[in-house]
């Protein structure tokens, strides 16, 4: 009996399993990541397409985390009038009403042209 394609085999089957465990841990971190961050579509077609269909279920997950930032990006605080609850990203009150106008600066007064001595444009 040979015994070079019996070790190929075990160290095939090896990889295969390595593999395995490790497409099962990172389809399990991003189902968990996808429900930290409330994104439930993304969460029910990993979980359908990791259970139904493994290979694309690798597929969908590469173009999720190339899709997706790791980190949420919060909405943009709004105020509304009416609610006198102070955001968390707005550590005053809204100003209600705008400020009084401010005079501008004064205009800079240039002499004439006939105080100069030298005939404009100047000759040569």
């Amino acid at each position: 009996m040979p015994v070079g394609p019996l070790i190929a085999a075990i160290i095939g089957v090896l990889v295969f399993l390595g593999g395995f465990v490790l497409g099962v841990v990172s389809w399990i971190g991003i189902l968990v990541m996808q429900a930290q961050q409330k994104q439930w579509a993304w969460f029910t077609w990993s979980l359908i397409l990791g259970i139904l269909l493994p290979i694309i279920s690798s597929i969908f997950q590469l173009i999720y985390l190339l899709v997706i930032p790791e980190t949420p990006v919060p909405g943009a605080p709004g105020y509304v009038p009416g609610n006198q609850q102070i955001s968390p990203y707005q550590p005053y009150p809204p100003i209600m009403q705008y400020p009084p106008a401010q005079p501008y600066p004064p205009t800079i007064q240039y002499p004439s042209a006939q105080q100069y001595p030298l005939p404009y444009p100047p000759q040569e």
